[in-house]
């Protein structure tokens, strides 16, 4: 135990008239216990010093651990007593008296207990290290401070005791038993006994180092900017020759442990930081796999195809009518056949022309596959850059308003620079700047990354890749195209909705009255191959599935329907989702497709998961009347609705928990919107309802939940039409597609990036009687046109 120690043993050493930097806890005479540096140096042994420093640090930080202590059980206890304070009002209709009085006793017993607490900690805060000399009478003084936490439970249950209702009563006392205030005489002997703090550190074996030059045991550590002490290491008689603050060795173990824990701590906070972007380059990469893989079996499809004479694609006239029905050929046709079968050598025009069809093809064949390489090495182009600009907006994991930062790594271990976490795109001018240098300094490199130099090497040379890219993306969006008819077939059916798969060999049209008609695709050619009929009311929307060859389908009859093929390529209903009370209007998915989500004519967004069975797992309202479009940003954290006659957008964020979704801003707008579609991950466009007009809005860079107006394209529209029409985008190719009153339009970007109409296709006798979709790829644009009572499928032509 610390015994007496005056305030003059804590200024001056009486024999060397030096400062008292020691206290030798096993001296039992006072005036011995203090000790300067040279009395250290003239001890005969080492014995069991403690720095004056280390002591007043220990009691500051124990002092502060009692009142933080103190305060945190207060709390606890106070919330338990409100917690018992509302308890008892709700039973209050019952036992009004009773507990009126009980609660009057609690309020006092809180009162009282705020009122020690107060002097608990004016008592705590008033201790000095002299104190620590009369350890009795300084546990006598706190000890007045205790809360007899016995008497306070009594006097609760005595409050208790009068009430008959024995459930009350018990979960009364499994309240007022959660009350604790912890060991206070436990705390009272570590602060009274100081020594006892570090008791377990103190018993450790001692150390086997000696000083190089005394033999001494190694007692102190040089721990200054600037090394005094060769090796930094000091015995006792080491110590009056240099006039430093030294470290014990316990304090030296104990700054070491906070050391490790600091850099396990910036380790992993890193390590979370770089699993964000290699997860960002992973989704690029994989977006990069299933783009190339579709245009690989596209290149397939279209090799096998070569195989084959298709006279309806020749480009000899009179082969184009050898399949065609004799009672369907034209005067001008039969003048063509009869030229054809009286010209001398027939059979040598006949074989002239095949080989020209063959040759044309196989032309056609190299041009396209070379065609495609070349978007190939583009994708490829676009994927470096992406990966290059992964390069962090603000570094916030460890500065703040610095220009510099360094990480420390072994030499010759590679090292993946820091990248942007998601939700972040950003400009050029905008873009922060790395800059790497490897600097000899203890043998370790570093690394440095540089705010504010914009002349490194390294970002040069990303913005050479990245012009380099932007003028072979220019060039491959410059070239002008048409959507040209390559089928068509008769389809009497009011059509609401379309859908296709990834593979472009599926297509299913939503119909009037719960119909849903599924047809083979192949290479523009359609075939029906199935019909329905399991709603009960107009299918208004289909999703298909990318990762399976399932669909959804949403209709008037308030419910979705999950569609599954079987082994003999039959779709069947696998599961109904119920909960909607009105039409069900839109239907997306997240890539996973482990989630899907829904937007009804009832003003709700639901969303659904998948356990056993798919289930409604949230719902949103907010919209103020039926919800029309949704869509889900690439980072699949964010959605956007819009609603009938609602002048709003909502954004809807997922939260940190992955599973919820909560509304984080209201955009809004002069017209409601007809369909909304994400085109980038920080770009939305928005189609109006009723004007020829469509909006994009850009995300601001700082905040991720705002969204501002960037400009208005010129589109057709015509009259005003209420049809459901989801907008698509090809990103490949620049191409979105979006249909306003009687029109739908084509856009896609010139070499202003503009978007601007390409195509366009109107219906002037019904509005609501167009309808289509775009291929993944964008090859082939498929539309049901009710002036008609067709499907009519096109190809794209570039020229």
């Amino acid at each position: 135990m610390i015994q007496k120690i005056g305030l003059q043993d804590f200024e001056i050493c009486q024999i060397h008239r030096e400062k008292i930097v020691y206290i030798d806890k096993e001296q039992s005479d006072s005036a011995k216990r203090a000790l300067c540096n040279q009395c250290v140096a003239e001890q005969e042994k080492n014995r069991n010093l403690k720095m004056i420093d280390n002591i007043k640090s220990q009691l500051s930080n124990l002092m502060e651990y009692l009142i933080q202590n103190r305060e945190s059980r207060t709390s606890q206890n106070i919330d338990l007593l409100k917690e018992l304070h509302n308890f008892l009002h709700q039973q209050k209709g019952k036992f009004c008296y009773q507990i009126e009085k009980c609660q009057q006793n609690i309020d006092n017993q809180i009162s009282l207990l705020q009122k020690a607490n107060f002097q608990y900690k004016n008592k705590i805060s008033q201790i000095t290290i002299l104190d620590l000399n009369s350890p009795d009478k300084l546990k006598t003084q706190i000890k007045k401070e205790f809360i007899d936490c016995k008497g306070v439970k009594d006097y609760l249950m005595k409050q208790i005791n009068g009430f008959e209702v024995f459930s009350i009563k018990q979960l009364f006392e499994e309240r007022i038993q959660k009350i604790d205030f912890g060991d206070q005489n436990l705390e009272l002997e570590q602060l009274c006994n100081l020594e006892q703090v570090n008791n377990e550190n103190e018993q450790q074996p001692k150390n086997i180092w000696k000083c190089d030059l005394h033999k001494e045991e190694i007692m102190f550590i040089d721990l200054g900017h600037q090394q005094t002490i060769p090796n930094r290491l000091a015995c006792r008689k080491c110590v009056p020759k240099y006039n430093i603050q030294f470290t014990n060795i316990e304090d030296l173990q104990q700054q070491w442990q906070r050391y490790d824990q600091d850099t396990q701590k910036s380790a992993q906070t890193y390590l979370n930081f770089q699993k964000r972007i290699n997860n960002q380059i992973l989704k690029t990469v994989q977006e990069f796999k299933i783009e190339i893989n579709q245009d690989i079996d596209g290149l397939c499809q279209l090799i096998q195809k070569s195989l084959q004479f298709n006279v309806y694609d020749s480009l000899y006239k009179p082969f184009t009518l050898l399949q065609k029905d004799w009672l369907t050929i034209s005067k001008d046709e039969i003048i063509i056949i009869a030229d054809s079968l009286s010209q001398k050598n027939r059979d040598q025009i006949i074989k002239a022309n095949v080989r020209n069809e063959f040759k044309h093809n196989e032309q056609f064949l190299k041009t396209t596959i070379v065609s495609n390489f070349q978007k190939f090495q583009n994708l490829i182009n676009t994927l470096v850059s992406e990966i290059q600009e992964t390069i962090p907006k603000e570094n916030n994991l460890y500065f703040s308003n610095k220009k510099h930062y360094q990480i420390r790594r072994p030499k010759n271990y590679s090292f993946l620079g820091p990248a942007t976490t998601r939700n972040e795109q950003l400009s050029t001018e905008n873009s922060p700047l790395i800059k790497r240098e490897f600097d000899i300094e203890s043998n370790r490199d570093s690394l440095e990354i540089d705010l504010n130099d914009r002349d490194s090497p390294q970002i040069k040379k990303i913005s050479k890749m990245k012009s380099h890219f932007r003028q072979n993306w220019v060039k491959s969006i410059q070239r002008p195209f048409q959507y040209e008819v390559v089928s068509e077939i008769n389809e009497n059916s009011q059509t609401f909705t379309f859908a296709i798969n990834s593979q472009t060999s599926i297509l299913v049209l939503g119909q009037y009255k719960g119909t849903i008609k599924v047809f083979s695709f192949d290479d523009g050619s359609l075939k029906l191959i199935q019909v329905l009929k399991e709603h009960n009311f107009n299918v208004k929307c289909l999703y298909f599935m990318k990762q399976s060859s399932s669909f959804l389908s949403g209709s008037n009859d308030r419910s979705i329907i999950i569609w599954q093929e079987d082994f003999d390529k039959r779709w069947y209903s696998s599961q109904r989702l119920i909960g909607h009370q009105g039409y069900v209007q839109c239907i997306i998915m997240n890539t996973q497709e482990n989630l899907i989500i829904s937007g009804s004519q009832d003003k709700t967004i639901r969303f659904w998961i998948k356990e056993i069975d798919w289930k409604c797992h949230q719902i949103v309202r907010a919209h103020d009347n039926s919800v029309r479009s949704i869509s889900l940003n690439t980072f699949e954290d964010q959605l956007i609705s819009c609603a009938e006659e609602d002048l709003k957008v909502l954004v809807i964020q997922l939260q940190n928990d992955h599973k919820t979704w909560a509304i984080v801003n209201e955009i809004r707008v002069d017209y409601w919107g007809s369909s909304i579609l994400f085109i980038e991950d920080s770009m939305f466009a928005f189609q109006p309802y009723g004007i020829d007009q469509l909006y994009l809005f850009k995300q601001q860079k700082t905040q991720k939940n705002q969204y501002t107006f960037k400009e208005s394209i010129t589109i057709k529209s015509g009259e005003d039409c209420t049809a459901l029409f989801p907008q698509v985008f090809i990103k490949q190719k620049s191409i979105l597609m979006t249909k306003n009153g009687r029109f739908i339009n084509i856009l896609r970007k010139d070499k202003n990036d503009e978007y601007v109409i390409a195509q366009s296709f109107e219906n002037s006798v019904n509005c609501c009687g167009i309808q289509g979709t775009l291929t993944f790829n964008g090859e082939f644009l498929i539309i049901w046109d009710g002036q008609v009572n067709k499907i009519i499928v096109r190809r794209i032509e570039e020229y």
